[in-house]
């Protein structure tokens, strides 16, 4: 299914969402303890979602999802943000930022599958919707 990153600085939220994406949805999946670490992982890994904890040392969710929208390579890269924060003005700022979706925590099984495989399907979608509306470009113009 998709290339995922999650980052979150605790390994037990790291754990619970990558066996879920490897089991449930069949995802190739790495972790990262906070957004410098993720953002040094891109390059390599190349995912095609990542799921972005706000509340991380280092460099929070904020910093690095903006540090994402700056660069070409990740400007479109889908982001679900996990937080436990429900403010209004966090949510607003993370939406403001372009996050594909978010999920509150703490992360209940049944809920967080039901959840992903959702946020999934809206991804296949706005994929699918992509490749209609913009035509593929050669690899080799004259």
């Amino acid at each position: 299914m998709f290339r995922v990153l999650v980052v979150d600085d605790d390994e037990n939220v790291n754990m619970f969402i990558s066996r879920l994406l490897v089991k449930k949805f069949k995802c190739e999946v790495a972790w990262a303890k906070n957004g410098l670490e993720a953002l040094s992982m891109i390059k390599d890994f190349k995912p095609e979602v990542l799921f972005l904890d706000i509340t991380m040392p280092v460099m929070n969710g904020i910093e690095t999802l903006t540090a994402l929208r700056s660069d070409s390579d990740t400007k479109t890269l889908p982001v679900i943000m996990l937080t436990a924060v429900s403010e209004k003005n966090i949510v607003a700022e993370i939406m403001r930022l372009g996050v594909f979706d978010y999920m509150l925590k703490p992360l209940i099984y049944d809920t967080t599958i039901l959840r992903i495989k959702e946020i999934f399907e809206r991804i296949k979608k706005a994929e699918e919707e992509r490749r209609i509306t913009k035509p593929p470009q050669p690899d080799y113009i004259p």
